[in-house]
């Protein structure tokens, strides 16, 4: 909410600043959460939906009606690359193919800061080239959408992983869900165990892909893939931070919960429900390790919230102006990148290239 010349968002108030052009490129479903996200923020001076589709553009223009007070321009992306205006900040919601070349050409436009959608590429040959095209720019900063890590509820759980004894030492985790896709947000999950444990490194001990792969939304030159994976995560001194056990399905509609194991506690997080679930034995108990469920305490429950992601761009766009940078830049993403195509290159249909979004 908006408070005098303040914006209160996750209960933190900063300051508001000089409004920003911002452009969208691409304006399927996460396109238009990202609109929603920067013009509920009260800083855009003028927005920008691109796509190469004029269905696309006239879907939009709907969802977006609630905002016609703003300054919001419609373009195919042939039109939007003629223009010659200085457009602040791109936000890149289009398929994950094929970016370098895109890219290339909106540096144009002077911009001076990039969010791009997860995965960045259709391989890790394309996403290490994407990696070092940035690189080599020395006016822009470039941030992945790994949004997962913004979420309230998984800050304070790492602030609890972090403080609490009963889970000092190696932690077990695990989820067993249904078709999210390891394409589309198998890297969420990757890169949200890194988070929470800080790790530096992260080993695949096992990993298998399903054969069937599961259909996309956006077109039939598109899939994507279900699986299992056992993953270690692991300090810059090799030493184990946590193993996770990773179960994506290709034929279950089901929305698996989370499960945290630590030395003498165990938290579930069902993030359809919003609710975690503590079971924790007594900071103070002697009974040794062999006295397994002695000494617990009744199990706790907590709001578990999960926000909206246009709330999320809302927040990223916000923290952005206000000179701090919330998401992980592309280079600070090889690691799970890396660990993301490794395990999709477990498929036997697939190999080096997949038809991911």
């Amino acid at each position: 909410m908006v408070n005098g010349n303040c914006v209160i968002m996750f209960g933190v108030e900063v300051q508001m600043i000089s409004k920003t052009s911002v452009a969208v490129i691409g304006a399927g479903r996460m396109g238009l959460r990202h609109c929603n996200g920067v013009l509920e923020s009260n800083l855009v001076n003028e927005l920008y939906v691109v796509d190469i589709n004029e269905a696309s553009l006239s879907n939009a223009r709907e969802q977006l009606k609630k905002h016609e007070t703003q300054k919001i321009n419609y373009l195919l992306l042939d039109n939007f690359l003629k223009l010659s205006n200085s457009i602040e900040i791109i936000i890149l919601a289009s398929t994950a193919g094929h970016r370098i070349g895109l890219s290339n050409q909106l540096l144009k436009f002077n911009t001076r800061y990039f969010l791009i959608e997860k995965p960045l590429g259709q391989s890790m040959e394309e996403v290490n080239q994407l990696l070092n095209f940035f690189e080599k720019q020395n006016n822009c900063k470039a941030f992945v959408n790994l949004n997962t890590r913004l979420y309230p509820s998984y800050i304070r759980l790492k602030s609890d992983l972090k403080s609490l004894p009963q889970f000092n030492g190696p932690l077990t985790i695990s989820i067993n869900t249904g078709t999210v896709g390891i394409g589309a947000n198998g890297i969420h999950y990757i890169d949200l165990l890194k988070y929470l444990t800080d790790a530096s490194h992260i080993k695949i001990k096992h990993a298998s892909i399903d054969d069937f792969v599961i259909p996309s939304g956006r077109g039939k030159e598109f899939g994507d893939f279900g699986g299992y994976a056992i993953l270690e995560y692991l300090n810059s001194k090799s030493e184990l931070l946590a193993t996770a056990h990773l179960i994506l399905g290709s034929q279950t509609t089901v929305l698996g919960p989370w499960e945290i194991v630590g030395s003498h506690g165990r938290i579930l997080i069902d993030e359809f429900e919003q609710t975690r679930f503590n079971k924790y034995r007594k900071a103070d108990s002697e009974l040794p390790v062999n006295r397994y469920a002695g000494d617990y305490l009744p199990m706790e429950t907590e709001v578990f919230e999960i926000p909206f992601l246009n709330d999320l761009t809302k927040h990223w766009f916000i923290q952005l102006n206000n000179g701090e940078y919330i998401l992980p830049t592309l280079s600070e993403t090889k690691i799970v990148h890396a660990t993301l195509f490794d395990w999709l290159n477990h498929s036997s249909k697939y190999k080096n290239n997949f038809p991911i979004t």
